[in-house]
């Protein structure tokens, strides 16, 4: 459940896009100082969550394709982000040995108490709000 540069990418390209107009990949990188390597990952996938609108081509270049205010923060970790557990043994992969051998784990019931009331915050922030200094 941590902000990576990944998310931290994803918003300043929503907020190059913002604006509402069409920016191609190098007016993207160049605007909100963003590795290219990473842009065109990022960009890949916030496109294929129907966040960003791709039109290929001379005059092609990417737009915001969705309200900036119907997106919450955490949908954009969600799409961004690998995991967004605050720790592995969230996972429901994770094969704990503790539990195996306790049968209950009571840091792992807080923990999960402690994601759930992370993620219900993250969804009250909307990124049109972040990126316009409307949160307090």
């Amino acid at each position: 459940m941590l902000l990576t540069m990944e998310t931290d990418y994803a918003l300043r390209m929503l907020r190059c896009l913002s604006d509402g107009n069409q920016y191609s990949m190098g007016d993207i990188v160049k605007r909100e100082f963003i590795p290219k390597q990473f842009a065109y990952k990022i960009l890949g996938k916030i496109s294929k969550a129907g966040l960003v609108s791709v039109s290929r081509g001379t005059n092609g270049g990417y737009r915001l394709a969705k309200d900036l205010s119907e997106i919450s923060l955490y949908d954009l970790m969600d799409i961004v982000e690998k995991s967004n557990q605050i720790i592995s043994c969230m996972d429901s992969n994770y094969e704990c040995q503790f539990k195996h051998a306790n049968g209950v784990c009571r840091a792992h019931s807080n923990l999960a108490a402690i994601e759930k009331k992370i993620e219900d915050s993250l969804k009250t922030y909307m990124i049109r709000d972040i990126l316009s200094n409307q949160i307090t």
